[in-house]
């Protein structure tokens, strides 16, 4: 669960946010407890789930990589720490490789940072299991072990 988070706020669309003077879809903040979401983008990332984009799941794995932060800073682990650490180096070479390809299952987006790179992932890893896991079978291998879970065997053939 996340015990950081304890709040979730919700406007109808796009909101302009006063600290970094753009406006956003998501977000979210440690430091309140909150993950904000626009209405309509949540909504649009529910409409299509096979398109590799979800707000909702974009940014609950933000939640939950700081989450893990927060707690391997003195409460212990969230993400079992082997498995994190191997995600860690493998996320950095397959970024770099995916970046590299002409067309890859990531979006833009997802080469911003590790931490864009980690939510796109997981938007990936739930609505593009089978294409995940034929483009980066070793990425989608340490995520399955991270989230305890295997949506691809979810996916009737």
């Amino acid at each position: 669960s996340l015990l950081h988070f304890d709040k979730i706020l919700v406007y109808p669309d796009d909101y302009y946010s006063t600290i970094q003077k753009v406006y956003h879809r998501g977000e979210v903040n440690p430091k309140l407890g909150i993950i904000v979401f626009s209405w309509k983008s949540f909504v649009e990332g529910l409409i299509n789930q096979t398109d590799g984009v979800n707000l909702g799941i974009h940014e609950v794995a933000h939640a939950l990589k700081l989450q893990n932060k927060l707690i391997q800073s003195g409460e212990g682990n969230f993400f079992d720490p082997k498995v994190w650490i191997g995600y860690q180096e493998l996320a950095k070479n397959e970024a770099e490789r995916m970046q590299s390809i002409s067309h890859s299952l990531f979006r833009k987006r997802a080469f911003l940072d590790e931490h864009e790179f980690f939510a796109v992932a997981i938007e990936v890893f739930f609505e593009k299991p089978i294409e995940f896991r034929q483009e980066s079978p070793e990425l989608y291998a340490v995520l399955a072990e991270l989230m305890r879970q295997d949506p691809a065997i979810w996916i009737k053939s």
